[in-house]
């Protein structure tokens, strides 16, 4: 059996049977779910989705950003530094089983960032320690002893 592959389009004999989408099962479905051009799509833009589902261009400039929502403007500047982590740092105080507050470089932000670690365990805020602005301070038999090993890892 030989098979050849040409880029010439023919005309379909004219004895040969017309199909209809409904004739080829599950087409419809298919083709029910794929996204269909919006009014506004064009190529080498930024696709939305338009209220309708179907697939529109973002409009603005092209400087503008692009937002969740589909809608586009000038991108925001920020008058915020990025985020600085500090990892493995060691908190300053006194460990004495008497001590239990010690301070560390920065102030956490978000306070939910910290992880205080005591000989190698995660500690659990609320329950093993509190913390206030820079202030780390245990709670109970957390209370570090000499020669413990404290390091706090944070964003800030």
């Amino acid at each position: 059996m030989t098979a050849s592959v040409s880029s010439e389009t023919r005309p379909a004999p004219s004895d040969a049977p017309v199909l209809q989408i409904s004739d080829i099962f599950g087409l419809q479905q298919a083709l029910n779910v794929r996204p269909v051009m919006g009014t506004g799509f064009m190529i080498n833009a930024t696709a939305v989705i338009d209220p309708t589902g179907a697939l529109d261009a973002a409009q603005g400039n092209p400087t503008d950003c692009v937002f969740v929502d589909g809608t586009s403007g000038p991108c925001p500047t920020s008058t915020q530094s990025s985020a600085a982590f500090a990892d493995n740092e060691v908190p300053m105080g006194i460990l004495n089983s008497v001590n239990s507050s010690f301070t560390l470089a920065n102030v956490p932000n978000p306070p939910s960032s910290l992880h205080v670690s005591l000989n190698g365990l995660r500690l659990t805020p609320a329950s093993d320690f509190t913390l206030t602005g820079p202030v780390i301070t245990f709670i109970g038999i957390d209370v570090p002893n000499a020669g413990d090993h404290i390091l706090a890892d944070y964003r800030y």
